[in-house]
């Protein structure tokens, strides 16, 4: 028993590196570049002179906003297209009828993508940090680690979800459009949460990225709060129990109604 256990274990991390490993190999499109280099580049670049004179946690606030967007955005155009792609290139029958669970197949591709975009984010953060000498704080390394994991789950669980809604509506190049800068708002990227309507912070409570933002930004001054951690884990959790219900729901039509081709 524990040897079987075991070895699905090991076949079940196989299907996630490899998946991860492939989406990675394939995000070599310009708008890669955009969402993860250029945009962050830019957004802090704009917004240099206010960070400056905010002082420490003001700037520390803005450069993590601008990361976070940066990541949606990327997950967004990169991510979300994952499932569409396979359906493109003829893969997707491979991914929905093989030996493995199909939702590590789409777990390992969002994962990927995720570490893709965040390994040219975060450099670029840090030289343009550096370079515009913004006054950052990051007073405990710790946290931040595990904000770092935070961060990559979120990122991961979201690509999931946009990946399933982006296949079971053909109007997935608009719908990207439609979620990109409300959530910029509501997320509490563009904009403090505290200045919001009361109506709006309600729906704000429901997405991740605001949690991890007001996460990092207390371990980065020294006193990180446990509450933001626990609601974007639990958050995260629950995306990605939307995201295999949907991609269930994705399997049933292929295989059922043949609603895609396998």
């Amino acid at each position: 028993m524990t040897r079987s256990v075991a070895s699905r274990l090991k076949a079940a991390w196989w299907v996630l590196w490899i998946s991860a490993v492939a989406q990675w190999r394939t995000m070599t499109a310009l708008i890669s570049v955009v969402t993860s280099i250029v945009l962050p580049a830019a957004f802090l670049i704009a917004t240099s002179r206010v960070a400056g004179h905010g002082g420490p946690d003001s700037s520390t606030r803005i450069v993590v906003a601008v990361a976070l967007m940066s990541l949606w955005t990327s997950t967004v155009w990169g991510a979300g297209g994952v499932l569409r792609r396979e359906l493109r290139d003829g893969t997707f029958g491979a991914t929905v009828t093989g030996l493995h669970p199909p939702y590590l197949v789409l777990l390992g591709k969002s994962l990927g993508g995720t570490l893709h975009a965040l390994s040219l984010i975060v450099p670029t953060t840090i030289v343009a940090v550096l370079l515009l000498r913004l006054p950052v704080r990051a007073a405990d390394p710790a946290w931040l680690a595990v904000g770092g994991l935070l961060v990559v789950a979120c990122g991961t669980t979201l690509g999931m979800m946009l990946a399933c809604a982006f296949l079971l509506t053909r109007y997935g190049l608009q719908l990207s459009s439609a979620l990109m800068y409300p959530v910029y708002l509501l997320g509490g990227l563009l904009v403090p949460v505290s200045v919001l309507p009361s109506p709006l912070r309600l729906v704000s409570a429901a997405i991740s990225l605001r949690w991890a933002t007001q996460f990092l930004v207390s371990a980065a001054a020294g006193r990180a709060s446990l509450v933001p951690l626990g609601a974007a884990a639990g958050l995260t959790v629950a995306y990605f129990v939307v995201a295999c219900l949907a991609f269930a729901r994705i399997v049933h039509l292929a295989r059922a109604d043949g609603r895609f081709e396998l």
